[in-house]
């Protein structure tokens, strides 16, 4: 019989796993950020110069008021910190800032080689060392990711089979195009010979994919299931958000998938307007806490306040994310709220 008790108990991991898992030795204590305002709904928008892929990394960080009248197009990242062993610099404001090795490889393959990218991404765009920022900040995530044009969620590194996956997803895409197979019932039944979808290295590639740190993460289910439209990259290569979900029943019984199939139904896409749509299920804080038990985070507090912006139960206020409080305060204030 499946295990249905939802336990608050911390689940550590030694890679951070979201906006607020934040080791303070690593968060550039000298670069000055500006002061944001407590009660208003402004952010920090980082703008990604163009440049070479063997130029340095270029940006400037500004505020941005997501309700302002002057609304600007921005992408917000997804993706995993990953460890503070391996870290590099980027510059700034005109000041060396330290990143972690997983993001400055995600933003040289979003850099554009002759125009300027702006995009949210937490790391940089929160100041880490200001816990009462933080706090502000998580209870904008619901405003930062459905105000994004769309979110990249960022597997890391490619290999040679993570390419040869991304190409087969990327011509299945161009024979939907051809063919008209727009609805997931007529996707079913197209060949999966004709598109080439088991080619062995391309299972191989999907199967790196779908193991990949991103998928554990408890932050991602809002990020994703939050965005407008999103697009998979890994390496250089990209493809939309509704061809990659489709993994889950294309590949059949090629591989177990069932762990991570709650994380591609959230995805926009194909099964975000059909009645099964994980959207029309009970979605209230202890639904999401017990669905989602066994997604991963650093922190306990990390497991509750990375479904702050999708439970419905919350709203105008009435469970605020505070980085300020102890575990034990925390775990009264959710069993109160519950």
């Amino acid at each position: 019989m499946a295990d249905t008790s939802l336990k608050l108990t911390s689940r550590k991991s030694s890679t951070p796993q979201g906006p607020l898992d934040v080791n303070p030795a690593d968060q550039n204590p000298g670069f000055k950020y500006s002061s944001l305002p407590e009660k208003e709904a402004v952010i920090r928008l980082l703008k990604l110069l163009p440049g070479e892929p063997e130029d340095d990394i270029r940006c400037v960080l500004n505020d941005y008021n997501l309700e302002g009248a002057d609304q600007k197009p921005y992408e917000a990242i997804s993706y995993v910190w990953g460890t503070e062993e391996h870290s590099t610099k980027i510059i700034v404001n005109n000041e060396r800032v330290k990143v972690r090795q997983n993001l400055h490889l995600a933003l040289q393959c979003l850099r554009h080689k002759y125009s300027a990218r702006t995009v949210w991404v937490d790391a940089i765009c929160i100041n880490q060392n200001n816990n009462k920022e933080r706090s502000h900040q998580v209870d904008l995530m619901r405003n930062i990711y459905q105000g994004a044009d769309q979110v990249v969620v960022w597997l890391g590194a490619s290999k040679k089979q993570t390419d040869i996956a991304m190409d087969s997803l990327e011509y299945m895409r161009y024979m939907l195009n051809k063919c008209g197979v727009g609805q997931k019932e007529e996707l079913k039944r197209t060949s999966l010979s004709r598109i080439n979808i088991h080619h062995q290295e391309a299972i191989e590639g999907f199967q790196d994919l779908l193991r990949r740190q991103w998928f554990q993460r408890a932050w991602i289910i809002q990020e994703i299931a939050l965005a407008r439209d999103a697009t998979i990259m890994c390496g250089k290569k990209s493809i939309p958000a509704g061809i990659f979900s489709s993994l889950s029943w294309m590949l059949g019984k090629s591989f177990e998938i069932s762990p991570i199939e709650p994380v591609l139904n959230v995805m926009p896409g194909f099964s975000k307007d059909t009645k099964e749509s994980w959207w029309n299920m009970e979605r209230d804080l202890f639904a999401l806490l017990l669905k989602f038990r066994n997604n991963e985070a650093t922190e306990l507090r990390d497991k509750i306040y990375a479904f702050l912006g999708i439970a419905s139960d919350i709203k105008d206020g009435n469970f605020e994310a505070s980085y300020e409080i102890g575990d034990e305060e925390l775990v009264q204030d959710v069993v109160s709220f519950l």
